[in-house]
């Protein structure tokens, strides 16, 4: 894993004109689950290409980084509430196992659910405000869910070390 991240890197870098290459490149970081790819990931949520911003998205979800909030909160409020994630496909052999780079499904809805794994308590004011930036009824429920297991989190503690760390 850790020799090809500079390779990886480099690819989603040389290929501007080249989505599938783009996508396959942060889908690839997003796989490692290492918070130290957090900078090219987070980067990606700003590409021109939507399905690149999902694999984006995707990938910050499995990093589970408390640093993520911030630019996912911030593409959230950037992006299309109508944008849907074209569903991008690694080629397989006939009869071999999909894997999904991108699923498809409504951008905001992978915003939220990679907002999800930060428990980042400053979610508890921004679900609030923002939970009608979208029309997508599932996206609203799920932003529902997250607050209420934040509360409950938040309730028995569960956050004070994230608080404390996001004063420091």
């Amino acid at each position: 894993k850790v020799p090809l991240v500079d390779q990886l890197v480099a690819i989603y870098k040389a290929h501007p004109q080249d989505e599938d290459i783009r996508v396959a490149a942060i889908w690839a970081l997003g796989e490692m689950r290492d918070s130290r790819m957090l900078k090219v990931v987070v980067s990606a949520l700003q590409d021109s290409a939507l399905a690149v911003r999902c694999a984006a998205a995707h990938g910050l979800e499995k990093m589970v980084v408390l640093e993520s909030s911030e630019p996912l909160r911030a593409a959230f409020v950037a992006g299309d509430p109508y944008d849907v994630c074209p569903e991008k496909n690694l080629p397989v052999q006939e009869g071999g196992p999909i894997v999904h780079l991108v699923k498809k499904r409504s951008y905001m809805f992978g915003l939220i659910r990679a907002l999800a794994t930060t428990d980042d308590p400053r979610l508890l004011r921004w679900l609030v405000d923002h939970q009608d930036d979208t029309p997508d009824y599932r996206t609203k429920m799920f932003m529902k869910k997250v607050w209420e297991r934040l509360k409950e989190k938040d309730a028995r503690g569960e956050l004070n070390k994230l608080k404390l760390r996001l004063r420091q």
